[in-house]
């Protein structure tokens, strides 16, 4: 739309110089006399017109300037547009850049979390852990799972974020979830 916006623009601006041009025209006139006298018989005859403004009070200038200044506005319009597509798409790379390295350090804090619940469990059934221990070891697996997960949905809900900006077809992110799942 920013570009049939720039189009329009420019036609307006074509029509208005082309109003400070003259008009050219072509006039011709066929007349059949018939008289008493030695004129009798067709008469012909053709011009060529040409109508320019000497003085309009600067209107059709004006025209044209306000007609550049639509041209320059809707250009800008447009810049504005695509820099902030390219901002959208810029921030959306950089979190899913920054979604896949948290979940990289979420799987290694899962298996840090299993093995230092398994330890211990070991210590708790040989008498030396308290409950307490496993609590807190059992806890500290379930926030990390949850910060994994987290990290997932943010990721997809980037990568949905980055198709909204490019604007492309989001039904391939279900694929991507899949695949994710398989990691």
């Amino acid at each position: 739309m920013a570009r049939r916006a720039v189009a329009a623009a420019r036609h307006g601006l074509e029509a208005a110089r082309g109003e400070m041009l003259p008009n050219v025209y072509i006039r011709s006139s066929v007349i059949r006399a018939d008289s008493p006298g030695p004129l009798n018989g067709w008469i012909e005859g053709i011009g060529l017109h040409v109508d320019q403004w000497l003085y309009t009070g600067g209107a059709h200038r004006g025209e044209v300037h306000r007609s550049q200044a639509e041209v320059s506005g809707a250009i800008a319009a447009l810049q504005s547009l695509l820099d902030q597509v390219t901002l959208q798409v810029r921030l959306s790379y950089e979190a899913i850049a920054t979604d896949l390295e948290r979940i990289r350090l979420e799987k290694t804090t899962i298996g840090q979390a299993s093995e230092n619940l398994r330890l211990t469990e070991v210590k708790y059934n040989n008498g030396t852990a308290m409950p307490t221990d496993m609590v807190d070891a059992q806890t500290a697996l379930i926030r990390a799972q949850s910060a994994y997960v987290t990290a997932v949905y943010s990721y997809l809900t980037d990568l949905a974020q980055l198709q909204y900006a490019m604007g492309n077809d989001q039904r391939w992110l279900l694929d991507e979830l899949k695949r994710e799942e398989t990691r």
